[in-house]
């Protein structure tokens, strides 16, 4: 991975205009989010399609260009893809057999429900 560092000078109103940039994008990644959490079979494409329907929906969210704002739905897509991933490298068993316990049948994570695969 290439990194750039840079120190940017700019006016107050500049510095003002980059953070409202940076909740914008935080809020639809937050949104794609609860999206793909609150529907069955999201798929990445859908992801981008309800971006345009965020932007529809709010007028700051139509601030921001239809390409940064498919950006941000593909940075969620990646990290729902590494969550899945971590969650089925995951031996939840591995830990509780240790102490004595019975493994359960399922785990709660938050909003999630995980069966553990024998």
């Amino acid at each position: 991975m290439i990194v750039f560092e840079f120190k940017a000078k700019g006016t107050k109103q500049q510095y003002q205009k980059i953070d409202q940039a940076i909740r914008i994008t935080q809020f639809i990644r937050n949104k794609c989010l609860r999206f793909w959490m609150d529907n069955q079979n999201v798929k990445y494409y859908d992801l981008n399609k309800y971006t345009a329907v965020l932007a529809n929906e709010f007028d700051f969210a139509d601030k921001l260009n239809s390409m940064a704002r498919q950006a941000a739905a593909e940075r969620t897509a990646f990290a729902i893809k590494r969550f899945l991933d971590n969650c089925k490298a995951v031996d939840f068993g591995f830990t509780i057999l240790d102490f004595g316990l019975t493994p359960p049948s399922s785990v709660e994570l938050g909003d999630f429900r995980l069966a553990i695969l024998d």
